[in-house]
């Protein structure tokens, strides 16, 4: 049987943390814009309505 053992394997930990932390923060960025884009559309029609209900008044 031979001693021969392949080379330890490179440490691959810090570039798959920093692509995860990237990921991350590009998912937060689009549940931002989402929860942004919601809000906007509320006021909109907020705005609408209350306009709608003065003209009619």
């Amino acid at each position: 049987m031979s001693e021969d053992h392949p080379k330890s394997v490179e440490n691959y930990t810090t570039p798959f943390l920093v692509s995860f932390a990237v990921v991350v923060f590009l998912a937060l960025c689009v549940v931002w814009a989402i929860g942004g884009l919601i809000a906007a559309l509320a006021v909109g029609y907020g705005a609408d309505r209350l306009i709608g209900r003065r003209r009619a008044g």
